[in-house]
Formats: structure tokens, C-alpha cells, sequence
């Protein structure tokens, strides 16, 4: 029969055993799972960079891809390895394409896919473009009002055109009634007779801004905006309206009915 010390002994021999087994399943286990999170840590620090540099070869479209892989990285760091992500975060660059607002990505042709504008502009507003439903209107004033309506269909060379013109301006910036011409904040006002309608509508999928100038200065040569965001909004409105006097299908209208002095 066995003595006690003999029992003893079996047993510290035992658990001397399970500790070596298990130190050794540690020890496993921190071989592999050191070197994953070191890589996981370190992808998740590279990636937002590299993905911002892709981003800026890329058209807009293909972003949001991107973008939600940069809420995973970081998502990683700040949420652990658990599984946990934070709440997406909303990405602003130096594009705009993530603001809240009315925003329009720069240099983006692919834009007009996914917003429109509208434009209105002459003597007295009576000259319209919309390129939701591409109708141009050269006049409202005629005895036959229609005949001075038809479609165009933008090219893609237009909508580039167009859209690098409007990326220039932040709609939200300027106020629903406006005029270029005047200071709000001075005495001095300048007017015209006849007077014309400059009203500028962008369409995108934050919402809609309407900037109407209505009964603002016919203009001319040497009249400028009174500031340089003024002078802005009124280059940017007339490059539109240059460009879509030149194309065909105003050409093809009928000469205006009335003039007016």
C-alpha cells in the first residue's frame, strides 16, 4: 500500500505536468496571435493613406468603396479586435465629395449622373436650360413661345465642361435671394432698366439650392461682382450660358422676336 508521500508525490508530478502543457499552449498561442495583431495594427495604420492616394486617381463613383474600407481600419483601432466598430465616420476632403450641404465634386464628368442643375438667365429671365430633362428654352417672350424651345442632349466633353465650371462654387455659401452687384452692408446701389434674372438651381443627392439674383444689373463690360465670391457666382453663370449659347441646337432656334433697350 501506498504512504502518503508517495501519494504526494504522484500528484505534484501531475500537475507539474499540466503547467508544462499548459505554458506551452501559451506559448503556442502567443507565437501566432503577436505577429497577427502586429500585422493588423499595422494594415489598419497604412491603409486610410494608401486608400486616399488611390482615391485621388479615381472618379467619384468608385469612393464609397473606399471609403467604407477606411471605416474598417478604423474601426480596428479604435474598436479593438473584438469585432466592435465605431459608427461610420463621415469623411470630408479636400473634394467635398463626403460634406454635409450642398456639395459638388471638383473635375468630376461623372457628376451629372447622379445631380442635374437648372439654369435661368436674359433680360428679364426669359432663357432656361435644365439638364434633368435637357430642355432649352431660348425665349419666352415670342408670339409662339414654342418654337423657341428644343432638347439638348449634353456630349460628355459638355458635362465635363459644365460641371468643372459649377465645382467651382459652394452653393450652400450664398444666400436663397441674392445679387452680386450690391452689398447688402452698403448704401450704394446699382440697378438697370431693363433689368434680368440670373437663377441658378444645383440638384444633388444632399438636397436641392436655388440661388436667385432676380432684377439684378444687365452687366457689361468693366461691372464687376462687389466681391470676389460674388465675381465668382457671376464668371462661373456665364461660362454655363456661353457654353450653351455655342452648342447647335441654340443656333438652330429663330432669331429673337423682340429686343428689348
Amino acid at each position: 500500500m501506498k504512504e502518503l508521500n508517495e501519494y504526494t508525490a504522484e500528484v505534484r508530478e501531475r500537475v507539474e505536468i499540466r503547467c508544462k502543457a499548459r505554458r506551452q499552449q501559451r506559448a503556442r498561442m502567443l507565437a501566432v496571435g503577436v505577429p497577427l495583431v502586429l500585422c493588423l495594427v499595422v494594415g489598419a495604420l497604412t491603409l486610410p493613406r494608401a486608400l486616399r492616394r488611390i482615391r485621388s486617381s479615381q472618379p467619384t463613383e468608385a469612393r464609397s468603396e473606399q471609403v467604407d474600407g477606411e471605416a474598417l481600419a478604423t474601426g480596428i483601432i479604435a474598436g479593438g479586435l473584438d469585432g466592435a466598430l465605431p459608427d461610420p465616420v463621415e469623411e470630408k476632403t479636400a473634394e467635398g465629395e463626403r460634406t454635409e450641404g450642398i456639395t459638388i465634386g471638383v473635375n468630376s464628368p461623372k457628376t451629372s449622373e447622379t445631380a442635374s442643375f437648372r439654369i435661368v438667365w436674359g433680360c428679364y429671365g426669359i432663357s432656361s436650360y435644365d439638364s434633368a430633362t435637357g430642355e432649352l428654352v431660348k425665349t419666352t417672350d415670342a408670339t409662339h413661345p414654342e418654337d423657341y424651345v428644343t432638347t439638348l442632349n449634353l456630349t460628355d466633353q459638355q458635362e465635363t465642361e459644365l460641371w468643372n465650371l459649377l465645382s467651382k462654387l459652394d452653393p450652400d455659401s450664398y444666400p436663397e435671394d441674392y445679387d452680386p452687384y450690391n452689398d447688402p452692408d452698403s448704401d450704394v446701389r446699382m440697378s438697370s432698366e431693363p433689368s434680368r434674372d440670373l437663377i441658378l438651381t444645383v440638384r444633388t443627392e444632399a438636397g436641392e439650392k436655388t440661388i436667385a439674383c432676380r432684377g439684378i444689373c444687365m452687366g457689361g463690360a468693366g461691372l464687376r461682382g462687389y466681391d470676389d465670391r460674388a465675381q465668382t457666382f457671376l464668371e462661373v453663370c456665364e461660362g454655363v450660358t456661353r457654353l450653351l449659347e455655342q452648342t447647335p441646337e441654340w443656333q438652330s432656334l429663330p432669331d429673337y422676336e423682340f429686343y428689348y433697350e
